[in-house]
C-alpha cells in the first residue's frame, strides 16, 4: 500500500483502512502469554459452512486448540503445552473492508470450486465481541 503511493497519501490511506491484527499463544496451564501484531488492510473471512458475517468473524476469533504433535512451546517456561492460537482486531480502522473467501479447494478433484451458499450481512456491524479488548473483557466476566 504503502509505496503505490507517496508519503501523504500514504498516511491519508492508512488512517482510513489500516487496522492491526493481534495474533495470540495461550498456553493452558501457564500464564505466559505471547502476541504480535500485523497490519491489515482488509479481513479475510472464511465462509464455507458459514450462515452470516458474525459467525465468520467468530471463527477467526475463537482460534484454534494446538495439542498433541501441534502443540506449542511456551518461550517463557521453556516446554511444549497445549495451546490456543488465536486473531483478534486489535486497532479498528475506520472503514472495514471484509473480503469473504468465496472459492476454495475440492480436495477430492483439487479444482477450485466457487461457493454460493448465502452468507448474511447486518447493515450495522458491532465488532467490539470481535476485538481484543472485547474479547478480554469477555474472559474477564467468566
Amino acid at each position: 500500500l504503502e509505496s503505490a503511493v507517496d508519503t501523504e497519501s500514504s498516511k491519508v490511506l492508512t488512517n482510513i483502512f489500516a487496522g492491526k491484527l493481534v495474533h495470540e499463544k495461550i498456553p493452558r496451564g501457564c500464564a505466559h502469554r505471547t502476541s504480535s501484531e500485523e497490519p491489515f488492510v482488509a479481513l479475510s473471512l472464511m465462509i464455507r459452512g458459514k450462515e452470516s458475517i458474525q459467525e465468520s468473524l467468530s471463527s477467526l476469533v475463537e482460534g484454534e486448540l494446538m495439542e498433541g504433535d501441534n502443540k506449542v512451546e511456551c518461550e517463557a517456561c521453556g516446554t511444549k503445552k497445549d495451546s490456543i492460537r488465536r486473531s483478534t482486531m486489535g486497532t479498528l480502522p475506520n472503514l472495514l473492508i471484509l473480503h469473504l473467501k468465496r472459492f476454495d479447494l475440492d480436495f477430492n478433484t483439487f479444482e477450485t470450486v466457487k461457493l454460493n451458499n448465502r452468507c448474511e450481512f447486518p447493515l450495522v456491524l458491532n465488532v467490539k465481541p470481535y476485538t481484543k479488548e472485547g474479547i478480554d473483557q469477555i474472559e474477564a466476566l467468566q
